[in-house]
């Protein structure tokens, strides 16, 4: 990546995503997290002459999935429960987090699902 900065390159191809037999990959992995993936994020990056956010947004569909797995543990709400969850409510806001992040909005995405666990007593 540092040649093709060097060289003015408009634009790089990587060529595989999860080719572990190969032990070419960038997908994130128990070993090393998403070190890989924020690293192909900070060059694109300066590639394209634009901040990095060090690949700050990557981790967010994993958080939205587990928000939404979280969600159908939960007991439905109900009058005498001592815990009466609006899962309407809540189901609403994750899919604003998700609608956000499609939109590129991503700290409002965060700001919103953070307000979703809030209702799950997260």
């Amino acid at each position: 990546m540092e040649q093709a900065l060097a060289n003015d390159v408009r634009f790089l191809q990587i060529a595989t995503w999860n080719d572990f037999g190969e032990g070419a990959t960038i997908e994130p992995a128990v070993e090393y997290g998403y070190r890989y993936l924020e690293l192909t994020e900070a060059y694109a990056a300066r590639l394209k002459g634009l901040p990095s956010d060090r690949g700050a947004a990557l981790a967010f569909p994993l958080e939205l999935y587990q928000a939404e797995k979280a969600l159908e543990m939960m007991p439905s709400a109900q009058a005498d429960s001592p815990h009466p969850y609006d899962l309407s409510a809540i189901q609403r806001q994750i899919d604003q987090a998700a609608a956000c992040f499609a939109a590129g909005r991503v700290e409002e995405a965060a700001t919103t699902l953070e307000a979703a666990r809030a209702l799950m007593g997260r």
